[in-house]
C-alpha cells in the first residue's frame, strides 16, 4: 500500500460514497474503485461493504481507517514542519481543549508562546471532551487538555495532570435563590434548569451530586449544552445551570452570573495534559508544553 491508497481509501471511507469521494479527489470512479480493489488486494481483505445508500467499512477496514488516518496525519505535520524549518519559520501546533479551558487556561499560555515563538501557529480547536479524544486517537491533535477520565490507558494514552476544574451551580444575579444563606441540593432542584443531554459528564456529575444528597434531580426545563445560549438563557431567566467556574470567569468578575459553590466531590473533575504514546511531539510541541505548565502553577496561586 502506499500514501496515495491511503488518501483515497480515506476519502471514501468519511463519504461513504464513492461518487462523492470521486468528486472530492477530482477522480473518475472507476479509477477509485480501482484503486480501493487494490488496496483490498493489499489487505488481503474486504474493506467496504456495499449498501443501498453507499458503503460501510468492514471491521477491517475500520481497523484501517484508524492507521491510515494516523500515518496520514503524521505525514503531513512532518511536511508542514520541514517546510516551515526551510522557510526559517518555526511549525504549527494542533491544540484541541475543552471549552472552560480555552476561555481561561489556554489564552494566558498562548499569548506568551506567540510572544516567544512568533513563527509558529497554534491550531486550536475548542470541544467537548469526549470528540477531543477521538480526534487525538486519529491522529488530528499534537495533544489536548481534557478531563482524565475514561479508560485511558487501553486507548494507548499518556495524562499528565495540570489542574482541577470546578463546577458550580450558576444563576443571573439577583436570582431568588440568593435570598437563601446557604442553599442545599433540595433548594437547587425546585428551580428550572438547563441541562446537557443525558451523554455527558456534566449531567451525570449533577444527578450524582443531588442523589448523593438524597434529592431526586430535576428534570431540565432546556436540554443544550452549548455555552453561549446557556449564558444568554441564564442572564434572562431564573433558570440554573452547572458550568466551569473558568468557561464563566468574564461574567462572574463582570458581575453579570452568580456562581453558587457546592461542595461536592462529584463538581470538581481533572484536567490534563492527554497525548499519544507512539506520537512523537514536534520541537514547538515540546517548547509550548512548559507555558502551558507555567501558565496552570501562575493561575493555581491567584
Amino acid at each position: 500500500m502506499d500514501l496515495r491508497q491511503l488518501r483515497y481509501f480515506v476519502a471514501v471511507a468519511e463519504a461513504r460514497n464513492l461518487v462523492a469521494a470521486a468528486r472530492t479527489l477530482a477522480l473518475s470512479q472507476p479509477a477509485l474503485t480501482k484503486a480501493i480493489h487494490a488496496l483490498e488486494q493489499d489487505c488481503g481483505s474486504k474493506l467496504f461493504e456495499r449498501r443501498s445508500r453507499g458503503v460501510v467499512l468492514t471491521p477491517v477496514g475500520e481497523a484501517l481507517s484508524i492507521r491510515a488516518r494516523l500515518i496520514l496525519s503524521e505525514v503531513d505535520r512532518t511536511r508542514s514542519e520541514l517546510k516551515a524549518l526551510d522557510n526559517g519559520q518555526g511549525g504549527e501546533i494542533h491544540i484541541g481543549a475543552l471549552r472552560s479551558v480555552a476561555n481561561a487556561r489556554l489564552p494566558d499560555a498562548a499569548i506568551k508562546f506567540s510572544i516567544a515563538r512568533p513563527g509558529v501557529t497554534l491550531n486550536i480547536e475548542v470541544d467537548q471532551n469526549a470528540t477531543l479524544i477521538r480526534g487525538l486517537t486519529r491522529g488530528r491533535f499534537d495533544f489536548i487538555i481534557g478531563v482524565g477520565e475514561g479508560d485511558l490507558d487501553r486507548l494507548h494514552l499518556n495524562y499528565e495532570p495540570l489542574w482541577s476544574d470546578q463546577l458550580v451551580i450558576v444563576s443571573r444575579v439577583g436570582h431568588p435563590i440568593e435570598h437563601l444563606r446557604r442553599p442545599a441540593a433540595a433548594d437547587f432542584a425546585r428551580h428550572s434548569w438547563i441541562m446537557p443531554d443525558t451523554t455527558t459528564a456534566y449531567r451525570r456529575r449533577l444527578e450524582d451530586y443531588f442523589f448523593s444528597c438524597g434529592v431526586e434531580p430535576p428534570s431540565p426545563a432546556v436540554v443544550c449544552g452549548q455555552l453561549q445560549f446557556i449564558r444568554a438563557m441564564l442572564l434572562k431567566s431564573d433558570h440554573l445551570a452547572l458550568l466551569p467556574a473558568d468557561s464563566i470567569e468574564f461574567e462572574l468578575n463582570a458581575g453579570l452570573l452568580k456562581a453558587h459553590a457546592v461542595n461536592s466531590d462529584f463538581l470538581s473533575r481533572p484536567i490534563g495534559l492527554i497525548t499519544r504514546r507512539d506520537h512523537v511531539l514536534t520541537r514547538a510541541s515540546e517548547e509550548f508544553l512548559p507555558i502551558l505548565r507555567a501558565a496552570r502553577a501562575m493561575r493555581a496561586t491567584l
